[in-house]
């Protein structure tokens, strides 16, 4: 496990935990709530002017609370359980060190599954309606040369003589289209990464972390190793040179004490597009 890896662990440690906690509130306040209920006869009106009307009322406004806050950290478990789920779901970030070689994984498997497709087709055009248990058992043992499991072959058999289909098409076109353009997704992404982890040799250990350009109060830095694109000021930046900022997706990071955002051809772009913008003010 890299160190992208364990912090993502991490992450997803901590929102589970924070489920946790919020699952943990609401069933107390909702078992506190049903104590007190517990406590008035069903159907019991306030009696007003009896001595019982102010601890009545005092009851209700207790269970009222009791209900609405348990029904709140019931929806931010919810919340917080979807965001541990989702940890590590939304494809190779360019965070990871490792994205390279798992793009080029995942490239692998995609060219491999499309030239399955264009194959299992390749044969299936071929093939004309099986007319009788004989033809129909050739048919199949095609398939399974091709590379089908038997109960696709079997399963796509029984489709073809169900639909009355004059010829044998096992992947439908957009199969082919969208495999493609996944494929030069990964292409193209694997291509960007490399491009931007190249560091001529006479540029030293210190330039392959970082890139620091200094302007008039402030730094631009192109942090590889935390694949970030940060600006460092001297000071509190005013709030025209804030907004420039969060328009061009930089947000502020405690953490690193920057403005920063992901260090990719868009962040490299709205980096150009903030300099621009405050050469204009300066």
């Amino acid at each position: 496990m890299n160190e992208y890896e364990k912090k993502q662990e991490m992450k997803r440690s901590r929102f589970a935990e924070l489920a946790k906690k919020n699952r943990e509130e609401a069933n107390k306040r909702e078992k506190s709530a049903h104590q007190m209920l517990s406590m008035i006869p069903v159907g019991q009106p306030i009696l007003v002017g009896h001595y019982s009307e102010r601890r009545h009322r005092s009851d209700i406004r207790k269970i009222d609370n009791h209900m609405g806050k348990a029904n709140e950290a019931a929806k931010k478990a919810e919340y917080y359980g979807q965001r541990a789920d989702s940890v590590g779901e939304c494809g190779i970030s360019a965070d990871d060190p490792d994205a390279i070689a798992k793009l080029k994984e995942k490239l692998a498997i995609l060219e491999s599954n499309q030239e399955y497709y264009k194959r299992v087709n390749k044969i299936c055009k071929k093939l004309s309606i099986p007319s009788s248990e004989r033809t129909a058992n050739e048919t199949k043992e095609k398939l399974i040369a091709a590379g089908l499991s038997e109960n696709d072959a079997v399963r796509l058999l029984d489709y073809i003589r169900i639909a009355h289909y004059e010829k044998i098409v096992c992947y439908p076109p957009f199969y082919l289209t969208n495999r493609a353009a996944k494929i030069r997704s990964a292409k193209k992404r694997i291509d960007e990464l490399e491009k931007r982890g190249y560091v001529p040799e006479h540029m030293g250990e210190e330039s392959q972390i970082k890139k620091v350009f200094a302007g008039d109060g402030f730094k631009v830095i192109e942090n590889r190793d935390i694949n970030r694109i940060q600006f460092d000021f001297d000071k509190k930046p005013s709030e025209e040179v804030r907004k420039i900022l969060k328009s061009n997706g930089f947000r502020w990071a405690s953490s690193a004490g920057m403005w920063q955002r992901q260090l990719n051809g868009n962040g490299l772009y709205a980096c150009r597009c903030v300099l621009n913008e405050l050469k204009k003010i300066v």
